[in-house]
This record gives C-alpha cells, structure tokens and sequence, in this order.
C-alpha cells in the first residue's frame, strides 16, 4: 500500500546562499519566499518558480564551517559537500501522518533513518538513497503551510512569480529502473513509462504536487540535474549548484 504523500520542495547544497542566488534567483527567476539559519548546523533559502515548484538552497553555517576550518566535526552540508560537490541534496514529500507513512515502509522492507518526533511543528524522517536509487527522500509532517513557515522565519509569504522559467524536479539515474518504480510507487507517486526511451525512463508524479522525478536507466545511482521548463540548459558549477536541464 502506497503512503499518502505530496512533494513539498527539492534541495541543492550549495557552498554559499548568496553566490548561488545568481543563478537561481537572477537568472532563473526564483523568488525568495524566506531564509532559514540554524548556527550551529546549516543556513539556507527557499524559493518559488513560476507554476508553484518550490527548491531549497542548503550552506553550511558558519559555526560548521569553522570547525571544519580547524579539523572538527562537520556539519551534514558540508559533509555533503566535501564528498559530491554541489549537487541535489534531498526530495521532501509531506505526509499527513508520519507514523502511519513509517509503517507502510517498514512493512515493506524499506527502514527509515534519522527519525525525529520531538518537534510537533516539523516531525521528520529519511529513506537513505540505497532505498530510493540515488536520492536522499525526506518524509515531513507539519501542521504549517508556507505563510505560516514564512511568518515563523520572520517574514511575510510574497506571491509567486506568474512568468519565466518553471522548476519541473529532479532527474535521477538508476541502475534497477524495476525496483526504482516500486520505491516511488511505494512513496506515493504514480510510475509513467516515457514512450521516448521506452523501458529506458520513468516519471513519478503526483496527483497535487507541483514537483516530479524522472528517472533514467545509467551506470550509476544518482541525481544528474535539476529540469526546469523555459529555460537553457547551464552545466553544474561549484559555486552556483547543479545543472539545469532545458526542458521545452
């Protein structure tokens, strides 16, 4: 049985939020929707595209950086960042009832990782890339909408962007396109064959969502890109993030 589930926003992990502003926000037409900080482990930026999809830029903070600096534990980002370069980070999918969603995966065989409970206002947990072929996935429960997140980061939900470039997901490759499918049937999406590539590529989609995957068969698991609609292609950079890939 599939758990009940939204795609809410991808994350990238990015060096530095201001610098990399300048591709997804001056050039692709983002809109700032609030900014996040937690000094201790990461800082960040939210965006909305034209047509709703929403992405997450990931930094270090600078307590993280510091202790690195000087040969401490890291932060997560950083880590990340150390090991993949700047790259697609996660896929969050919303769930109404975590626990329930956690049962359904666990029933399945599928164990998720990192599970905290503590915080009734953003109760999460992750499956591990090994699961999904490639993808960090984090599964969130939350009472708040985005004017209420925008509010608790102290500032007010603006409208999004009504033209220009639209933020479609992630394109993922997988070595197991069959068992690709089943996880991303099993977290809620509907599996579409892409008569382009035959048996070669799928998409999942959502029914409410405004964010999917694509995945492809390749040698390796792992994400390739962000596709974006209305907008030229632009090759991966380590101070801007991933690559975008032109979808027309």
């Amino acid at each position: 049985m599939p758990i009940a589930s939204t795609p809410d926003h991808v994350a990238v992990a990015v060096p530095d939020i201001p610098t990399s502003l300048q591709r997804w926000r001056d050039v692709l037409g983002g809109l700032v929707l609030w900014d996040f900080h937690n000094p201790t482990v990461f800082r960040g930026a939210t965006l909305g595209f034209n047509g709703g999809g929403k992405l997450e830029l990931l930094a270090p903070s600078e307590a993280s950086e510091r202790e690195m600096s000087t040969g401490g534990p890291s932060g997560f980002v950083e880590a990340f960042l150390e090991r993949f370069g700047t790259r697609v980070h996660h896929l969050t999918l919303k769930v109404p009832d975590l626990e329930t969603a956690l049962e359904v995966l666990r029933a399945e065989g599928v164990e998720p990782t990192d599970v905290d409970l503590s915080d009734p206002t953003w109760r999460e947990a992750f499956v591990r890339p090994s699961d999904v072929g490639g993808l960090i996935v984090q599964l969130a429960a939350t009472p708040y909408d985005d004017a209420k997140w925008a509010e608790v980061e102290g500032s007010t939900l603006p409208a999004l962007p009504v033209s220009g470039p639209r933020l479609l997901g992630p394109t993922l490759t997988s070595t197991d396109l069959a068992a690709s499918r089943r996880i991303w049937t099993l977290l809620g999406a509907t599996v579409h064959d892409d008569g382009a590539d035959g048996d070669d590529a799928f998409t999942a989609t959502w029914d409410d969502g405004t964010i999917d995957v694509r995945v492809q068969h390749g040698q390796r698991a792992g994400a390739v890109g962000l596709r974006f609609a209305d907008a030229g292609p632009r090759p991966s950079d380590p101070a801007l993030g991933p690559p975008v890939l032109a979808v027309r």
